[in-house]
């Protein structure tokens, strides 16, 4: 978002947005700062904005969140919610599930999971945990 935000302060293109409706945030963090000033630029509440997350492995996105005006004033945009047909879960580094407020990584499973790197089991065994 940022760097889109960048690109229409900078170069006054942001007018060309005035029919848009809404906007979708993949690969980067939302900060609220931003969400606020496109928010001025285009007009309070005139477009949806929806924070996406989902790694390569995940053909796109996988878990979705839609900004609200309290995510701007706290200043944190939650990652958000699983898509229909998608599985999340915390593990340790012995593919364990951890308690809640412990530290671990996220991996995903389900229908948007892509099966592997074509010829490349090497990555694929990397990034694949079979199924939980």
């Amino acid at each position: 978002m940022n760097a889109l935000l960048d690109h229409l302060v900078n170069n006054n293109r942001w007018l060309r947005l005035s029919s848009v409706r809404s906007f979708g945030f993949l690969g980067e963090a939302i900060i609220g700062s931003d969400v606020a000033t496109m928010n001025k630029l285009l007009g309070q509440n005139k477009i949806k904005l929806y924070n996406l997350y989902g790694p390569a492995e995940c053909t796109l996105g996988c878990i979705y969140h839609s900004v609200s005006t309290e995510d701007i004033q706290n200043g944190m945009i939650p990652i958000g919610v699983l898509f229909p047909g998608m599985q999340a879960q915390i593990l340790d580094q012995y593919f364990q599930p951890v308690l809640v407020g412990q530290v671990g990584e996220l991996f995903l499973d389900g229908v948007q999971r892509f099966p592997g790197y074509y010829e490349r089991h090497d990555l694929t065994e990397q990034s694949h945990y079979g199924s939980f």
